[in-house]
């Protein structure tokens, strides 16, 4: 570049057009570079602030979309089992606890054995959709369906024998019914048995074996 500049300001020289060209390009390339380089950084600096304030799903909503996909995907493309295979049980690690879940006939409930309490209904449905997608028996699960009625209220004016007269009421009762599925814990996981015989009005008493025994099953039937 020197040779550029030198024989551009030398007055006895010529001027050599390609010399300057040469320095023309080399100073819009490193203005452009320079340009470039200010955007890249503003381009990476936005990102990351969207990325920041981006909402992040929780392992609980992952786990309750991921299980219904499944649940409907495979519901749709089987044949539903009349009825639930005897001894029936899945062991669920969900990001709140960890479940043992099967299938009552005799309470019309899904039974379950976990040692935290309270657990939400949310995950409890989401664990009995995967018990039902392991015994590809779909029927015994209800969606969740709530009404509202408005019943009116009225109030009493007076009473002339046996008749009595009422005048009716601006405000309203709500009556609210749900159908939704059934849950009835039954113990820790301490407490579960996993050899269960049931008959068709009761459950029969059962035999008792070991944690480790029980998870041994489950992973010799690839549960």
């Amino acid at each position: 570049m020197e040779d550029l500049i030198t024989n551009i300001n030398n007055p006895n020289g010529s001027i050599n057009q390609h010399n300057i060209i040469g320095l023309m390009f080399i100073l819009i390339t490193a203005i452009g570079g320079a340009i470039s380089i200010v955007f890249l950084d503003i381009f990476i600096t936005t990102k990351k602030e969207d990325s920041k304030n981006e909402p992040t799903e929780s392992p609980v909503d992952k786990y309750l979309r991921e299980t219904i996909d499944r649940f409907n995907y495979v519901k749709n493309s089987s044949i539903s089992n009349t009825g639930v295979p005897l001894n029936t049980w899945i062991l669920e690690n969900t990001p709140i606890a960890t479940i043992i879940m099967g299938y009552s006939e005799e309470k019309k409930s899904f039974i379950y054995y976990s040692d935290k309490k309270g657990i939400a209904f949310n995950i409890l449905d989401a664990v009995c959709r995967k018990f039902c997608i392991r015994c590809k028996c779909f029927d015994i699960h209800v969606e969740m369906e709530v009404k509202e009625r408005d019943i009116q209220r009225s109030n009493k004016l007076k009473q002339k024998g046996n008749v009595a007269q009422y005048k009716n009421d601006a405000n309203f009762n709500k009556v609210i019914s749900k159908k939704m599925n059934n849950f009835l814990c039954v113990g820790a996981i301490r407490e579960f048995s996993f050899l269960q015989n049931y008959s068709k009005h009761k459950i029969q008493p059962h035999t008792t074996i070991s944690f480790a025994e029980f998870k041994n099953k489950f992973k010799n039937n690839n549960l």
